[in-house]
């Protein structure tokens, strides 16, 4: 995992809180050492579990090379994690790495130029050949009580039940953030305030500064059904006519953003969603999310494909034990045209130029399934992808940028998925390792076949790569898109 507390939608943690009687919200991510121990003892591939494993201080790295019908390409990185705990109320936690990649065709883009996906930004001057970006993260937190825990850090977040989220994702990389957790009954409501950079303007400009304040409350209704709202804005901190900076009004946690910014007579992006999860007896569980940019309640009704009805969906079911060690995802994901997208590129709902939600952006329908299976030290992971998504065509804008402002779209009506420059992307990896030692935190040897194909009615593509590598058990890579 990078950064620290990565969790796959079908890990142990998932499962133990799928069929736990404790009150647990597996969907907000990272936990929050001091009210979460149970589930993260539980788990055991938490950061935290408890006294345990308070003291950990351990080399991260990932020695990974592969070739394929593109050339060579290679995503390796070294470097320390450290984690401290002192006396159940100060945590500590620290991830500093050094990464170098040669990007495989697909993630290589005009698009990526100045960034390593999901890591940072490129250290200038390193050559076009490589690609060398530096990765920190941590946080330093403190829990007041069994109910309040407050955090500072640099780090990512996941919010949501499935592999993918419409809300907040691991796909960008790693921003500056605080974060107050609290659990109070059978809700547990988090409050994140961040700051992130906008380089959508490229290396000729200088980048800009934007903020975000993003809230999620996780209420179980029913020891089997649970409800989370989720709520965000995003702002610039200077246009035109004033310097913002943080904009103080967002600092109140017990508020809704878009009467604020209505108030304020603002055009920050804000959002506004809900999710729902069922947990059944049997080892399986269906959850759903609706992620709303914008939309006008008439024109749904109208149901005329107008351009500012902008939203994200999801559903999804997964399944742990349908055979001893083997579990299943099945995923259906979905992003409106402009959804994400704001008439200010700068308040776009991205971080150095990747969606904090999905890899594909916007404008977009994937399918994905997900299967793993363990068995004592061996492990083996099975991916497919399929998605068809719209980029802009002929330099008009038909909504598959979130980094272009929706200012003139192509067409106000008959706005459909997939709309513009249409293409289609089949996406398979079947992934092997084991682990080379009796701890599941050891080293791990592992090997891959990746296969991906994509076509439009431009150009098609197919590319194929075999990697093998060594890696820690912190380490996490994004190459499913």
């Amino acid at each position: 995992m990078l950064g620290g507390n990565i969790q796959t939608p079908l890990s142990e943690t998932h499962r133990l809180e799928n069929g736990a009687k404790f009150n647990a919200h597996s969907g907000i991510f990272p936990l929050a050492p001091g009210l979460e121990n149970e589930l993260m003892m539980a788990g055991r591939d938490s950061i935290f579990v408890g006294r345990e494993r308070g003291h950990r201080f351990e080399g991260l790295y990932n020695i990974n090379a592969g070739v394929g019908n593109q050339g060579i390409t290679g995503f390796s990185g070294a470097g320390l994690h450290l984690q401290e705990q002192f006396k159940g109320k100060i945590h500590l936690r620290l991830n500093a790495s050094m990464y170098a990649a040669v990007l495989p065709e697909y993630l290589d883009l005009p698009s990526t130029q100045d960034i390593l996906p999901g890591i940072g930004e490129r250290i200038s001057g390193a050559g076009d050949d490589v690609a060398l970006a530096p990765y920190l993260a941590g946080s330093l937190g403190y829990t007041f009580s069994k109910n309040f825990h407050f955090e500072v850090g640099r780090g990512k977040h996941f919010w949501g039940d499935g592999y993918r989220s419409g809300v907040m994702s691991h796909n960008a990389s790693p921003f500056p953030y605080a974060k107050l957790t609290t659990a109070v009954w059978n809700i547990k409501y988090v409050n994140v305030w961040g700051s992130m950079k906008d380089i959508s303007a490229g290396l000729d400009a200088p980048s800009r500064r934007k903020f975000t304040t993003m809230h999620a409350l996780s209420w179980n209704i029913h020891k089997r059904f649970n409800m989370t709202i989720f709520e965000s804005v995003v702002w610039q901190s200077e246009d035109s006519l004033s310097q913002r900076n943080f904009e103080l009004n967002y600092l109140n946690p017990l508020i809704f953003y878009r009467p604020v910014e209505f108030a304020q007579g603002s055009a920050d992006n804000a959002l506004l969603g809900v999710g729902f999860k069922y947990r059944g007896r049997q080892e399986w569980q269906a959850y759903t999310q609706i992620y709303f940019d914008e939309f006008l309640l008439f024109e749904l009704r109208r149901a005329l494909g107008w351009w500012g009805n902008k939203f994200s969906f999801q559903l999804g079911v997964k399944k742990w034990n349908i055979l001893p060690g083997l579990h299943a995802l099945t995923e259906i994901n979905l992003a409106r045209p402009y959804t994400y997208t704001h008439g200010s590129v700068f308040q776009a709902y991205g971080q150095l130029n990747q969606s904090l939600a999905h890899p594909l952006e916007t404008n977009f329908v994937e399918w994905v399934n997900h299967w793993t299976y363990e068995k004592r030290d061996l492990q083996f992971e099975f991916t497919h992808m399929w998605a068809i998504y719209g980029r802009d065509k002929n330099d008009e804008n038909f909504g598959g940028n979130i980094f272009r402002s929706y200012a003139n779209p192509a067409k106000q009506y008959d706005n459909y998925l997939a709309q513009g420059l249409k293409s289609s992307v089949q996406f398979v990896r079947l992934r092997g390792a084991k682990n080379m030692g009796a701890s599941k935190n050891g080293i791990q040897a592992f090997a891959e076949i990746l296969f991906r194909h994509e076509q439009n009615e431009d150009w098609s593509r197919t590319e194929s790569y075999f990697n093998i590598g060594l890696r820690s058990p912190l380490y996490t890579s994004w190459n499913d898109r």
